[in-house]
């Protein structure tokens, strides 16, 4: 079961890149001596989280739903992944936040058409 904010999505999706994010950060810097000092920390939240339908299961209505969510830049929204939940928004920094392509592409659209593509979010 997958599910962002009251948005029911298909569990078709996969979350692509799960376990290729760091799980902490470090920084190093040199003293005036030459000594080496590394600074370390883990994080507990920042992953980013791409939701890929590598084949048409969204439907026009959900697309419809996640454009109407992601014009909303100040909101997070409860995603809920298999039993998992995270607090996220969607991540405008890394353009388009929605890249859906509707399947197989046509000069007019129809409520029936299904939509493959890549929901990018960043967990808060």
């Amino acid at each position: 079961m997958i599910t962002l904010g009251d948005l029911a999505l298909p569990g078709h999706l996969v979350w692509d890149g799960e376990f290729n994010q760091h799980q902490g950060a470090a920084s190093v810097e040199m003293t005036l001596t030459g000594d080496e000092v590394t600074f370390r920390q883990s994080m507990n939240k920042g992953r980013s989280i791409d939701l890929v339908a590598t084949t048409p299961h969204l439907t026009r209505a959900m697309v419809e739903a996640l454009n109407v969510m992601a014009a909303n830049a100040t909101a997070t929204y409860a995603l809920i992944y298999g039993d998992r939940t995270f607090m996220v928004r969607f991540r405008y920094e890394d353009t388009p936040a929605l890249n859906v392509t509707p399947a197989p592409p046509r000069p007019e659209y129809e409520g029936t058409d299904r939509y493959s593509g890549t929901i990018k979010l960043k967990e808060v």
